[in-house]
């Protein structure tokens, strides 16, 4: 079903977007990213 296949792509974007954060922390530990960063989560689920 159309449903199913929508649901992998949005697990696998999000698997992709952890991945890129993971890299993202591991290279740069800066709290004010990490502030950045919940920010805009924050928005994104408001």
């Amino acid at each position: 079903s159309p449903f199913l296949v929508r649901e992998q792509k949005s697990v696998f974007v999000v698997e992709q977007m952890l991945k890129r954060v993971n890299n993202c922390l591991q290279i740069s530990k800066n709290e004010s990213m990490l502030k950045l960063f919940f920010q805009i989560v924050a928005l994104r689920h408001d």
